[in-house]
């Protein structure tokens, strides 16, 4: 039975134990909870209540104040009462509330691709526990099956921690049966090392009804211990998702090689893999931690942008140096700085992706035009004046039919569309298979490396007519892209 979206969460804003992250510990710019809140939002959750013990309350909703303008779900700070069980808070928070909700402590880095799983959770008469699809535990070592993606392994590079699930059979059959019931035979165990099973992400959606049938309880581990020895519990398998509970043993490296791999963008180019990237981690990990947002890196890549191209009106070979190296800054490095900060902090948006993409054409566009207007200043050559104004038109038009398109398809990226345009394709596909071969060697990240080397060795009529083709070639290709889009679903 499909029961319908989750809206509901309860939150607890306190520790499980002496020496674990607390609501307030700050991972990638982020403290937990805001963390927390801001995925829930993303996922869809309208309605979230937040458990605090006695004394904290002020302090928890100065916390979520500086997140507050993010958040798309509506959300109230309670505190325990002195010596009032957890299980009762719960009831009373819950009391109005006839459909399943989410229960989750704040002891876990969340992303919202974990809770976009979980307020879809198929339930009927039980709670529901959650574990990470296509990986096990057996006899103390770590299995993945085939489908499970390297990227999320860093999930579990500490197992230790982690509560674990035992089902009856430990294979692969497991990850065929949504949800998995739990019964009293399959004990969830919670313990901090050893034996086998599948990895908890303890977090439990259930209803009030559920919760009223079992005795007082003062923790969420305690809640599934009794739903289960109750028969009321099932497990559901989340696929691809970024989670990870904090525990004393989980190292500040572990933690930001999660949140590293959170952030580095796979579809990105093999020179952004081995130059860029290694230039923006460590500024991407600073601007998140100054709270910098990824718009006013944007911002601030279009200002250097600007900058950058006025070097070009001067006539000297150090003008065009440092021209280059303006802006392959600012397009190679500041450019995955603000779509990582932007992952790293959960600031991903339609908007944000829209106006990131209006930057990557300026990069070409500006410079362009400033040389357009130095070359033929001194050359008083109408081929610049026409060419110039010729590529402005056409970049302009196919510019516009691009993001008609992407606007009524939902896509706020380029590189995602193309993702879906191979899937789309097939990957032994001819077209696919020529994609694949010349991406390496034309994809953005490389053009501008292209342009720098031209840049930096002062030729600057070829830095125009490299931009000329850029500006000419590759809006042709997503317009043919487009139109084999729209022909293969018109097919359907």
């Amino acid at each position: 039975m499909k029961m319908d979206q989750i809206n509901n969460a309860v939150i607890l804003a306190s520790n499980t134990h002496q020496g674990n992250s607390s609501y307030d510990t700050v991972y990638g710019g982020e403290t937990l909870l805001n963390r927390c809140l801001i995925a829930m939002s993303k996922s869809g959750i309208t309605s979230a209540v937040v458990i605090a013990h006695p004394g904290c309350k002020n302090k928890i909703e100065e916390t979520i104040e500086t997140v507050k303008h993010r958040l798309m779900l509506d959300y109230r700070v309670t505190e325990l009462s002195q010596d009032q069980v957890l299980s009762e808070k719960i009831k009373e928070v819950a009391a109005h509330w006839n459909d399943a909700f989410l229960m989750y402590k704040t002891d876990k880095f969340m992303h919202p691709t974990f809770f976009k799983q979980a307020v879809t959770a198929a339930v009927a008469d039980r709670a529901v526990v959650f574990a990470h699809k296509n990986v096990i535990i057996k006899d103390g070592v770590l299995l993945f099956e085939p489908a499970f993606k390297e990227k999320f392994k860093v999930i579990f590079s500490n197992p230790a921690g982690y509560n674990k699930i035992t089902v009856d059979q430990m294979t692969s059959d497991i990850f065929r049966s949504n949800p998995v019931e739990l019964t009293v035979s399959n004990k969830l165990l919670a313990f901090a090392s050893g034996g086998d099973g599948v990895i908890s992400a303890d977090v439990v959606a259930c209803s009030r009804k559920q919760l009223e049938s079992i005795s007082g309880f003062g923790s969420i581990d305690e809640a599934v211990q009794e739903l289960l020895s109750n028969n009321k519990l099932a497990m559901q398998f989340v696929a691809d998702a970024w989670w990870l509970r904090i525990t004393p043993e989980i190292s500040k490296s572990h933690i930001k090689d999660l949140i590293w791999k959170v952030a580095f963008k796979e579809i990105s180019g093999e020179f952004s893999k081995a130059v860029n990237s290694k230039l923006s981690k460590p500024l991407s990990f600073y601007f998140a931690r100054k709270g910098v947002t990824p718009n006013t890196l944007s911002n601030v890549q279009l200002i250097l942008f600007l900058i950058a191209s006025g070097f070009l009106l001067i006539d000297a070979h150090w003008a065009m140096i440092v021209f280059a190296v303006l802006w392959q800054f600012s397009a190679g490095v500041l450019d995955r700085c603000d779509g990582e900060v932007a992952r790293i902090r959960n600031h991903e948006s339609e908007a944000g992706g829209r106006f990131d993409m209006i930057i990557d054409d300026m990069r070409n566009v500006l410079p362009f035009t400033f040389l357009g207007g130095f070359l033929y200043y001194h050359t008083q050559d109408p081929v610049f004046v026409i060419s110039f104004a010729l590529t402005i038109i056409w970049f302009t038009a196919l510019t516009l039919y691009e993001q008609d398109f992407m606007r009524k398809a939902g896509y706020t990226s380029r590189q995602v569309m193309y993702v879906d345009y191979k899937k789309l394709k097939g990957e032994s596909s001819h077209t696919t298979s020529l994609l694949t071969k010349f991406v390496p060697i034309i994809s953005g990240d490389i053009r501008t490396f292209y342009v720098f080397l031209l840049a930096l060795f002062g030729l600057k009529e070829f830095v125009y007519w490299a931009l000329l083709f850029i500006l000419v070639f590759f809006p042709v290709t997503s317009f043919v892209g487009i139109l084999k889009f729209k022909k293969e679903y018109s097919k359907k």
